[in-house]
């Protein structure tokens, strides 16, 4: 993990042109730092894979991202339950558009206040601190939201 962690810092700093354009070269610094603290000894993969991801999105550009393997989505697709319903974010909140499951009582234009016991502003922040974007737009993350890569 330290020489996976160390090719990828070098990497960023060679070869990315915006890297210091949304965060400092010290808040970089302090990213690379504290994952270097927290790998002392083995993580499980995926808690590695977050930290990775974390340290991408925040570069704020959508040509940057971390993808656990190089077959991602068709592992996605065959290996995870997804959400039946096809939603319209709106800042904090998720709207239904399109009910996929049997319980006719979902009708669109409903929000969706939790999933799971999750509230949904709390879920959006936390794929907000992992997924890729450009600077500050949420345009991609509002796509994602709806269903979308």
């Amino acid at each position: 993990m330290e020489a996976d962690l160390d090719a990828f810092e070098r990497l960023l700093r060679e070869t990315h042109p915006g890297l210091f354009r949304y965060q400092t070269r010290e808040e970089f610094d302090q990213q690379i730092s504290m994952i270097q603290s927290e790998i002392t000894e083995p993580l499980p993969f995926y808690t590695f894979y977050q930290r990775l991801a974390r340290l991408g999105a925040e570069i704020r550009c959508a040509h940057t991202q971390v993808f656990p393997t190089r077959d991602i989505m068709q592992s996605l697709r065959s290996s995870y339950a997804v959400l039946p319903i096809f939603t319209y974010p709106v800042e904090d909140r998720l709207y239904v558009l399109f009910n996929g499951t049997e319980d006719e009582s979902i009708k669109p234009g409903y929000e969706i206040l939790s999933i799971n016991g999750h509230k949904v502003s709390d879920i959006r922040n936390t794929i907000a601190r992992y997924y890729f974007r450009d600077g500050h737009n949420d345009e991609v993350l509002r796509r994602f939201l709806q269903g979308g890569l």
